[in-house]
């Protein structure tokens, strides 16, 4: 996935959530000129989660208290934040 199209899906749904961070993502995506996204069936859960339906795939924007609770998922994070890197959000597609 390309880093406009991540932006893009992940403005798309952060657009609707109250999350500081969410704030940031979306003022970013405008500041790039990019267009958001119709977004189906938008979940959020506070202080972990926003999720929606976007161009027919169903898409997760999720905390770091998320990605504790999974493990396959927190096995990805860690080998970033080996890499001195910081995850604060993460976008995940289901299948």
């Amino acid at each position: 996935m390309l880093k406009n199209s991540v932006i893009e899906i992940t403005a798309s749904l952060e657009v609707n959530s109250e999350h500081p961070i969410a704030a940031g993502i979306v003022n970013t995506a405008k500041k790039m000129g990019i267009q958001f996204l119709k977004v189906d069936d938008f979940k959020a859960i506070p202080g972990k989660e926003v999720e929606g339906v976007v161009n027919g795939k169903k898409y997760k924007v999720v905390s770091p208290n998320y990605l504790k609770e999974d493990v396959e998922v927190n096995d990805e994070v860690e080998k970033v934040k080996q890499q001195g890197r910081h995850c604060k959000r993460k976008i995940l597609r289901k299948q």
